[in-house]
């Protein structure tokens, strides 16, 4: 629906062009100015000019864990909700996990649509920075295997995502698995 699309449109300037926007283009995404018109600093030109560094960047990083199902929220700040559903996967931060059959495309869309639209813009080469899932694991067996299938495959899933992409050309240069080591 018409208020779906404007949700997703609101989630994307608060979680990626809040952030991109800025970087490679010098200016904020129209979705977050009007979000935070009353709360946002004074900047001119000049400012935004030193932030429009994005064509000066070796690559851009990209942490993704999860995609996001949203819904309109006017009483929201951010204007938009999460919707959770009945069942769903979650990690252990109780974050929905996306893993076959459910969504397992949403790494490639993003490399897609963070390509696509920077690429003219100075973007050269994407690293995902971050990618996994914290879910603590049992004890290994008397054997020192631990049994993990679930992470297994949520890894499986995103790494053939992240080999989808770079067929489709996007120039992903690097993949790093997130650990528990990571936090330290």
């Amino acid at each position: 629906s018409e208020q779906d699309a404007l949700a997703a449109q609101y989630a994307d300037a608060y979680f990626n062009t809040w952030f991109l926007e800025p970087l490679f283009n010098g200016r904020y995404p129209e979705e977050a100015r009007e979000i935070y018109a009353s709360k946002m600093p004074h900047y001119g030109k000049a400012d935004m000019s030193l932030i429009n560094v994005g064509s000066g960047l070796h690559a851009l990083g990209i942490n993704y864990y999860r995609g996001e199902l949203v819904r309109l929220d006017e009483r929201a700040e951010t204007r938009f909700a999460p919707v959770r559903r009945q069942g769903e996967l979650v990690n252990d931060l109780n974050w929905p996990i996306y893993t076959p059959p459910v969504y397992r495309e949403g790494l490639y869309d993003l490399l897609q649509q963070v390509w696509f639209a920077y690429r003219k813009s100075g973007l050269k080469r994407i690293y995902l920075t971050e990618n996994g899932m914290a879910q603590a694991a049992a004890a290994a067996g008397k054997d020192g295997i631990i049994e993990d299938q679930r992470r297994v495959e949520y890894l499986r899933a995103h790494i053939e995502q992240a080999a989808a992409a770079i067929e489709r050309g996007i120039p992903l240069k690097a993949y790093f698995a997130w650990t528990l080591m990571d936090n330290y």
